[in-house]
């Protein structure tokens, strides 16, 4: 997802006036980001005849609730904005995938979506999404209250853009075991973290560095 000739800085101000409701930061976002939001909903196996309709959801989704999920982001040091929109933007997408109707979901390239860091499959009810949220966020919430550094970085990626190690090594040119060791150490400093933050996480987050 480029950024375009955003600083790092551009970027905290751009969502600080989107927050605000500031006239033309729409613009701007759009110029900057509409393309790789647009991508993130193709990666998530949504067909063209609902590609449209899925920007439009996680636009609207990014943007819900006063802006929730960019404050999420704003003001604190680590990820560049577009890894935050890409793992965000991916996972909104398979949200709005499960909501397809079986017969249109099923036409899709992917069978079964990566959640979380966990493969739970698609068919998954009301109560269930809204569970998968919550936890989302508050793993969200624990990503971005440690340092700024690889431990956050790779952490998004494998919870939010739903990469194991063999992808994330492939991605990021370095070899499986390096990035194992990496995952390994990053999931140990975030429990630490969950602890103080959101210590019903901690459970979760042991049982998935097992899975793992």
């Amino acid at each position: 997802m480029p950024t375009g000739d955003l600083t790092q800085e551009q970027e905290r101000l751009l969502v600080g006036r989107l927050i605000a409701g500031q006239d033309g930061a729409w613009e701007v976002f759009l110029q900057h980001f509409q393309g790789g939001i647009s991508f993130c909903v193709r990666r998530a196996g949504i067909s063209d005849d609902d590609h449209e309709d899925a920007c439009a959801f996680v636009l609207e989704s990014l943007f819900a609730d006063g802006c929730r999920r960019l404050q999420l982001w704003e003001g604190r040091n680590g990820a560049r904005l577009s890894t935050y929109l890409h793992a965000v933007s991916l996972n909104l997408a398979r949200d709005y995938l499960r909501n397809l109707p079986r017969d249109v979901r099923f036409r899709a390239p992917e069978a079964r979506i990566p959640e979380t860091g966990r493969d739970i499959g698609i068919a998954l009810g009301p109560e269930a999404r809204a569970l998968q949220s919550r936890l989302r966020d508050a793993i969200l919430e624990c990503l971005f209250s440690m340092p700024m550094g690889p431990d956050r970085e790779i952490l998004l990626f494998h919870f939010y853009a739903g990469l194991g190690a063999e992808d994330i090594a492939r991605l990021s040119g370095k070899k499986r075991n390096a990035v194992d060791q990496a995952l390994l150490r990053a999931r140990r400093n975030l429990r630490d973290v969950a602890e103080n933050v959101h210590p019903e996480l901690v459970e979760y987050l042991e049982d998935e560095g097992r899975g793992a």
